[in-house]
């Protein structure tokens, strides 16, 4: 059995020349079968989403696709990120208008 991909994820903290400069390559280049797609996380909290360097590398990345990872354990929300239910629910909501205007596909 043989399995097949069209979509290829591409990750990083948006921080690095690195990850910059791939996105750069990839944009210029015509991909026969696949998609890349950036992926990421939320804004952080208390954080407006178009002052996340991290979300601005993902729409600066212009790929056809971004998937955006965000808790949805309480657990992780209050003690790892270290914000409220709500604030969590904002990030999510935030996030994902910024990439519904930018008109990017994107999973959750």
């Amino acid at each position: 059995m043989s399995l097949a991909s069209t979509t290829s994820r591409a990750a990083g903290r948006g921080r690095t020349r690195r990850t910059r400069r791939f996105f750069t390559e990839a944009a210029k280049r015509k991909w026969k079968h696949a998609k890349i797609t950036a992926f990421g996380m939320t804004r952080r909290g208390k954080l407006k989403v178009e002052d996340d360097p991290q979300v601005q590398m993902l729409l600066d990345a212009q790929t056809p696709a971004v998937c955006v990872v965000g808790k949805a354990w309480p657990l992780h929300v209050t003690e790892v990120f270290q914000v409220t239910l709500e604030e969590n629910l904002a990030m999510i909501r935030d996030t994902g208008r910024v990439f519904e205007e930018a008109r990017q596909r994107g999973a959750l």
